[in-house]
């Protein structure tokens, strides 16, 4: 068996070509590298928006559930301060037992404040997440 040994390179030309052959190689690598992880983060955002998303929906549904039994929360509220009132003059209180606490949710922020402090909020487009 015979080994060919590799020849020298003559000349800077010839180097300088190799090394611009190497360079254009590492630039179209790292430029290949840019665009997956821009794909990356076009992903984690749009996954990001729809998690707020959803979030900020229950809690929009929250607040019309709020908003459409006010006004029974007010009557009742009305009637109770009825009571009291008359209560004032009766020494012997009548105690209700329709009396109850009305509906009530918290509004959630567990998701936003998962999502932004895995930085996934610096990545939705600022107009969108106005």
């Amino acid at each position: 068996m015979h080994l060919k040994l590799p020849k020298p390179m003559h000349g800077w030309r010839v180097f300088a070509g190799e090394v611009g052959i190497i360079v254009i190689g590492v630039l179209i690598a790292l430029g290949a590298e840019q665009v997956v992880q821009a794909g990356h983060q076009r992903q984690e955002a749009s996954k990001a928006d729809d998690i707020i998303r959803a979030e900020l929906g229950l809690n929009l549904g929250r607040l019309l559930s709020r908003h459409k039994i006010h006004e029974c929360v007010d009557r009742r509220i009305e009637e109770i301060q009825s009571l009291l009132d008359k209560a004032a003059d009766n020494p012997v209180i009548f105690t209700p037992n329709w009396i109850g606490r009305p509906q009530y949710w918290a509004f959630l922020s567990g998701r936003w404040e998962a999502e932004s402090q895995a930085g996934s909020t610096a990545l939705i487009d600022r107009h969108k997440l106005a």
